[in-house]
């Protein structure tokens, strides 16, 4: 492939595979980002349920404060979960310059 066009058209067209590689690095990791908080949520959700059952024998005094704890820990666990899921994307997405430097040290002759 001596021809400078041909070259030319075949670096724009490995440019272009590399930034469609690095926007569905991004849409993998909001994915699993959101994939992360929902399994959060059910379990939250599965957590209070259990809690609330517990707390249905009890007392109504007692109830009332149980079901408080209950909704705090949900809130906090949700609130790791999109932590979690924040720190997770923000790797990803600090890898994508890493690997697009990469792909194109592969693909650019130097």
């Amino acid at each position: 492939m001596d021809d400078p066009k041909l070259q030319s058209q075949d670096i724009l067209r490995r440019i272009h595979e590399t930034e469609r590689a690095a926007e569905r690095l991004i849409r993998e990791a909001e994915a699993e980002a959101r994939s992360m908080r929902d399994a959060a949520r059910a379990k939250a959700a599965e957590i209070l349920q259990a809690k609330k059952q517990e707390c249905d024998r009890r007392r109504e005094s007692l109830l009332a404060q149980r079901l408080q704890e209950a909704r705090r820990e949900a809130e906090g666990l949700l609130e790791e979960a999109g932590d979690a899921a924040g720190r997770f994307k923000r790797r990803v997405e600090a890898k994508i310059p890493e690997v697009v430097e990469q792909l194109l040290k592969r693909l650019l002759p130097l």
